[in-house]
């Protein structure tokens, strides 16, 4: 690696005028003409020191002139030294990425000033030790990573870190130094450094971090805490479910164990119930309000040090009625189940053969028929626009009909038989995260006699025996479609006479039409082809940004209550920040050094140093220039004095 290197080195091919006092020297040193005296018995003895300091000084201003004039075109040339000098002598040039945290949680306050200003302050404090020739990137280190610039000088990049504003989006650091890799590595630069400046939170890296890959430009790492050093007192909101058949809201969360909280439901702009949160030694807390779904809605809670997240918007309209299209050619058990369901919000339409239009206007669509000739592609056009689709075959069902539309929603998922078990079996639960309103013990009575018998990678919810699958859940499109393999007619279960039926079907719809009226988390994107325009908290038309299909999407940016345009009418959305934003726990010296253990990294405690690039030696060459100057003047004004001195032999 060179140590020395010039931004202009044609430059260098004027050194040899530096030798041009000494020739212009050489040529007026010539002989004395010889001026005949008629006698010197008049003359003094010459002073033989006078003389020999005024050739000493001849020789000093011709040194001196030939330095000033090998350091102009040292200027010229702009050389830089890889070297670690002040930066008042030689400031660096360098390729530099910072990254800025502008995430959600860069909104915390301390003292009086929030993470996200100190983050600013330390940013713009390493630019001003920059010189004019170093080129700076500036990347958001929030979900998207926008780019301020790539290439810019470090006042154009200090321009772009005062213009950086708070977000209500999740963290990716991780994001924000690949995209900074790129460009230092699209920039070619040797000795490139990256400079993140965030408050490093528990979620910065991702939920379940990865270890970062070496980076191409193989830049270093400089981590610059923004914050304070420990957990702030903030309450997260952990878990909030609402209860559909109870009409009560249930909210699990933590926060610091001293900090007690006033939690508001505000319905309408009004408060509708308030709880005291009390919690325990380790802070977690859980409360239960009473609330009916309907109108904006959003919990609050007495102000902390994170004032971003202190509400958290509520899926309003959650029991409006879904529009359910049950399909089957008998009156069973089902069309029973969801006349009971009317009270959560079903308004059911039973057909055996429905017309296409009933299909596309339906949020769910439950399939129970023996045959499905001439069904399939409705169906599955349904569910790729956002429709929930759960697939019952019943005992006598033609399996033909439904393997032709399980193996359009997934290749290997085929129905293999009916089981021939003689003993009844058990049903579990495969994923209580899915359903709240149950738990094991409550299916711990209900016998399987029969169930269909399906290979899937797909996960079950529920299983049969510990080991069938009884409902497995397939991601189509924009929506969703479920397989329940074991029935609800009494020679296949008896699940028809368990109060547990009613919460568990009603859960597993819910779950089928959840991307109609659930919530959201900022930085996620809508996209459900029956909406036709969106409205963001602040009252603006929100664009969409088409996909790779040409599907609209819309992003969602701003924690708040929406509105969303359908053909069935406005449809008001929660969308939140992301719960691990409200997690202050900053990152320990052994989490980092895990995920950045494949680079050379370094954590900075206090305020950011310059890192290590090349120095531009103009101000030293400058420095010196002005010095030599000020001696050649010395020099010619003592020489002067000398000369005027009479001369006498």
């Amino acid at each position: 690696m060179n140590l020395i290197s010039f931004q202009n080195p044609a430059a260098l091919f004027f050194l040899p005028l530096a030798a041009l006092p000494l020739v212009i020297h050489l040529f007026r040193h010539h002989r004395a003409k010889v001026i005949p005296f008629s006698s010197i018995l008049l003359l003094k003895s010459t002073h033989t020191k006078t003389w020999k300091r005024s050739r000493l000084q001849e020789w000093l201003l011709l040194a001196v002139r030939t330095m000033i004039l090998l350091l102009l075109v040292m200027l010229m040339a702009g050389p830089s030294v890889k070297a670690d000098l002040p930066s008042w002598m030689a400031p660096p040039e360098m390729a530099l990425a910072l990254i800025i945290d502008n995430s959600a949680s860069m909104s915390a306050i301390e003292g009086d000033s929030s993470n996200l200003s100190q983050a600013r302050s330390a940013a713009l404090n390493l630019c001003s030790t920059l010189s004019p020739g170093s080129r700076v990137a500036v990347v958001c280190g929030s979900q998207g990573n926008k780019i301020l610039c790539s290439q810019a000088d470090p006042a154009e990049a200090a321009r772009k870190i005062v213009s950086i504003e708070q977000t209500d989006l999740g963290t990716d650091l991780a994001g924000a130094v690949l995209k900074a890799d790129i460009l230092l590595s699209n920039a070619g630069q040797s000795g490139a450094s990256i400079s993140v400046f965030s408050d490093f939170g528990k979620n910065c890296f991702g939920d379940n971090a990865e270890p970062l890959p070496a980076l191409k430009s193989a830049a270093v790492l400089s981590l610059v805490p923004a914050g304070r050093a420990g957990p702030g007192k903030n309450l997260e909101w952990r878990r909030v479910r609402f209860y559909s058949l109870k009409k009560r809201l249930i909210i699990q969360g933590k926060t610091a164990p001293d900090l007690e909280q006033n939690l508001s439901l505000v319905k309408d702009g009004r408060i509708a119930y308030q709880a005291r949160i009390k919690p325990d030694s380790d802070g977690n807390f859980s409360a239960g309000l009473g609330w009916d779904g309907r109108g904006q809605s959003f919990l609050e809670c007495s102000p902390d040090d994170m004032p971003l997240d202190d509400r958290h918007y509520l899926p309003p309209n959650t029991n409006d009625s879904i529009n359910a299209l049950l399909i089957t050619e008998a009156s069973d058990i089902l069309k029973q189940a969801f006349i009971a369901l009317s009270a959560a919000g079903y308004k059911l339409k039973i057909q055996s053969r429905p017309a296409s239009e009933d299909i596309t206007t339906s949020d769910l669509i439950v399939v129970a028929g023996r045959s499905l000739t001439g069904l399939n592609s409705g169906l599955l056009e349904a569910a790729n626009n956002g429709a929930g689709l759960l697939i019952i075959p019943p005992e006598k069902a033609v399996i033909n009909d439904y393997n032709n539309l399980l193996s359009n929603l997934s290749p290997e998922l085929q129905i293999n038989g009916m089981s021939d078990d003689l003993l009844p079996k058990a049903l579990d639960l495969g994923s209580e995260e899915y359903f709240q309103d149950i738990n094991s013990r409550d299916l711990r009575h209900i016998s399987i006699y029969k169930y269909w018998r399906v290979r899937t990678k797909h996960p079950a919810l529920l299983t049969i025996d510990r080991k069938f699958p009884g409902l497995a859940m397939i991601d189509q499109g924009s929506g969703k479609a479920g397989i329940w393999l074991f029935g609800t007619e009494p020679g296949m279960t008896d699940i028809g006479f368990h109060p547990a039926f009613l919460a568990l079907l009603n859960q597993t719809c819910r779950g089928l039409v959840r991307s109609v009226d659930s919530g959201f988390l900022t930085g996620h994107f809508l996209t459900d082809a029956t909406i036709a325009g969106l409205t963001g908290p602040d009252g603006k038309r929100i664009s969409g940004i088409p996909d790779q299909r040409g599907q609209a999407q819309w992003p969602l940016e701003k924690a708040g209550l929406y509105s969303a345009s359908r053909t069935t009418g406005i449809r008001p959305l929660a969308v939140n920040i992301p719960p691990g934003e409200s997690d202050l726990r900053p990152l320990d010296e052994a989490e980092l050094a895990k995920i950045i253990k494949n680079n050379r990294w370094s954590r900075q405690i206090s305020s950011p140093k310059t890192p290590t690039g090349k120095r531009e030696l103009n101000n030293i060459l400058l420095l010196l220039t002005g010095l030599f100057l000020m001696s050649e003047l010395m020099l010619r004004s003592k020489l002067k004095i000398f000369l005027k001195k009479p001369l006498t032999t």
